[in-house]
């Protein structure tokens, strides 16, 4: 199994960083099973949690693992049919893996299912330990979520990308994995202000402040994010998207205490500025 080599000290719980590490494994496991059974990466798209993470280790590295929010679950859309399951019912042959046994749960959204893991836990003889997987499967060629339509040749704007993902172990990578886009990422995170009276979660505003990390260090220009927002969003909900970002930005405080003042993850003092000045020219804009 595929394994990230750097670990350094982080500002989290101990606790969680544990169960983080944990669903890390196991989205190695998947990744490594999926190939060895001739599945193509874009036939298991990663989105949520995972997604950002992908994205935020493309852009700074094996310093994503510690630093990053981390997540106790994962998010994961398809356009095969039984590709989850082929992975799973092999892993739970398999005497090395640490997935003992799982379960289906069903949804009453149509495309919707839950993927309930139970982990041989090693630190815990005989012990166990569960990991969810929410689980979108196509059912009439794309996948309802929320509002949006996902198809194979577009998530929201793009189609999935492949990101090809290195350790710092010579001879392992991480392989390609394949997620949206950043910016269709960002776009569905933003979602949740449409379906929340509470706004961003505490996750969430981290998530976001990562986004635009991420996107800074890859050299994209802060619009990418914006336009991208603005396009997909009515104006009301495009305002209320906006002014959503302009209170995680005007004070992120909480969310740098969390994550650590000097986690590379999170935007630097002039980025923050610099956003801040872009959501309200956008705010302007719509309104």
């Amino acid at each position: 199994m595929t394994e990230f080599a750097e670990v350094t000290r982080h500002p989290f719980n101990p606790q969680e960083r544990r169960d983080w590490y944990r669903v890390n494994s196991l989205l190695g496991e998947i990744e490594d099973t999926a190939q060895e059974l001739g599945i193509k990466p874009e036939e298991m798209i990663h989105i949520g949690g995972t997604s950002i993470f992908y994205h935020a280790y493309h852009a700074f590295g094996s310093k994503a693992l510690p630093n990053f929010r981390g997540t106790h679950d994962m998010d994961i859309i398809t356009f095969t049919k039984g590709a989850m399951q082929r992975v799973l019912d092999r892993l739970v042959e398999e005497s090395d893996s640490h997935v003992r046994e799982y379960h289906t749960s069903y949804s009453h959204l149509p495309d919707k299912r839950t993927v309930h893991i139970t982990l041989k836990d090693p630190t815990n003889p005989g012990g166990m330990s569960i990991i969810d997987i929410d689980y979108w499967e196509f059912t009439s060629g794309a996948i309802a979520f929320n509002d949006r339509r996902m198809k194979k040749t577009r998530i929201v704007l793009d189609p999935p990308e492949k990101l090809e993902l290195p350790t710092l172990n010579p001879h392992k990578k991480r392989g390609l994995v394949v997620v949206p886009s950043l910016r269709d990422s960002f776009i569905i995170k933003m979602d949740v202000v449409d379906y929340s009276r509470l706004g961003l979660r505490a996750k969430d505003r981290i998530d976001v402040l990562t986004m635009f990390s991420t996107c800074c260090a890859l050299g994209y220009d802060l619009d990418y994010l914006f336009d991208a927002l603005v396009k997909t969003s009515g104006r009301e909900s495009a305002y209320m998207k906006l002014t959503e970002l302009e209170k995680v930005f005007v004070k992120p405080d909480g969310e740098i205490e969390t994550m650590g003042s000097t986690n590379p993850l999170l935007p630097t003092e002039e980025q923050i500025t610099q956003v801040l000045k872009r959501i309200r020219y956008y705010k302007q804009q719509v309104s």
